[in-house]
């Protein structure tokens, strides 16, 4: 069961769907009455104050909120919790986790690094270029990268 205060979160149709499919309940409290759901709306505060403090600290527009925020979420995921069994952090709580090799790809948003660069076709121009992790991708060691143009790409392990 999953209970959300119906603010909009989950208003969305296909989340709806999917919900039903896996046959999970979504029980509906009053909309901005946080205290109806304090877990939740204590994480998503948490996700947000860690979204803003690393687009204010990087000063970079808000448009991109959305890669801040998934920052943030992959983060928190992997840092200890007192809330949780022991400290231990949630994806220790999960089977066949590599949680050591996780823990050491994190990086700092907005990090400078050096990328290599696939779509140069000329042998004589330069590979690489400079660029500032923007966030986690789903594939191990594999990040979105920002690029001096303010392009976002993959990058792999920078």
């Amino acid at each position: 069961m999953i209970q959300a205060d119906w603010g909009g979160e989950f208003r969305n149709k296909d989340l709806q769907t999917e919900l039903r499919q896996r046959e999970i309940q979504l029980k509906e409290t009053v909309p901005r009455h946080s205290e109806t759901n304090v877990v939740a709306e204590r994480a998503n505060c948490t996700i947000f104050t860690m979204s803003r403090i690393v687009l204010t600290g990087a000063g970079i527009a808000k448009g991109y909120w959305d890669k801040a925020s998934l920052w943030a979420v992959y983060t928190k995921n992997r840092l200890p919790h007192k809330s949780l069994s022991k400290g231990k952090t949630p994806e220790l709580l999960l089977p066949d986790i590599h949680i050591e090799q996780q823990r050491a790809n994190l990086r700092p948003f907005r990090q400078r690094v050096q990328c290599y660069d696939y779509e140069i076709s000329d042998k004589l121009s330069p590979r690489g270029y400079e660029g500032r992790i923007m966030g986690y991708t789903n594939t191990h060691q594999t990040y979105w990268v920002i690029d001096a143009t303010g392009k976002t790409k993959l990058a792999k392990n920078p």
